[in-house]
């Protein structure tokens, strides 16, 4: 899964992180379910963090074809680091979400429907993404 790590000048970069995942038939369920707890004790010892906004809840998870359609509550339309900010945590979902090789694609719902926009600054998510989105 993937979280961030902030740099010596402040800059902020994906960080790949190996955890041990629990799941009954849903790996990519309960992965997120896992990267929505954000980074243990010793991750944040070695400066890694999450920019997924507290609160947010993963509501539901299906695949068609090779997108995943992945459904939170309001709370992650909202970042509180701007623009900068909601391009960081829609990094993290979809990196850890295509480590599935089953998963090229995400398409990101809120409260189960399509939206275009995270917040007033206007960051698309009216189509799928991929890593190569950003």
């Amino acid at each position: 899964m993937y979280f961030l790590t902030r740099k010596s000048n402040d800059s902020i970069e994906l960080a790949s992180v190996s955890r041990q995942v629990v799941h009954e038939n849903a790996p990519l369920t309960g992965t997120l379910a896992v990267l929505l707890k954000g980074p243990t004790k010793n991750e944040k010892r070695s400066s890694i963090i999450s920019l997924i906004p507290e609160g947010t809840k993963l509501e539901d998870v299906y695949v068609k074809g090779d997108t995943a359609f992945i459904s939170f509550n309001q709370e992650f339309r909202y970042n509180d680091y701007g623009v900068p900010g909601l391009k960081a945590q829609l990094k993290q979902v979809i990196y850890t979400a295509t480590e599935f090789s089953n998963i090229g694609k995400v398409q990101i719902l809120i409260d189960g429907k399509k939206i275009d926009y995270l917040a007033q600054e206007g960051v698309y998510v009216g189509a799928p993404l991929s890593r190569s989105s950003f």
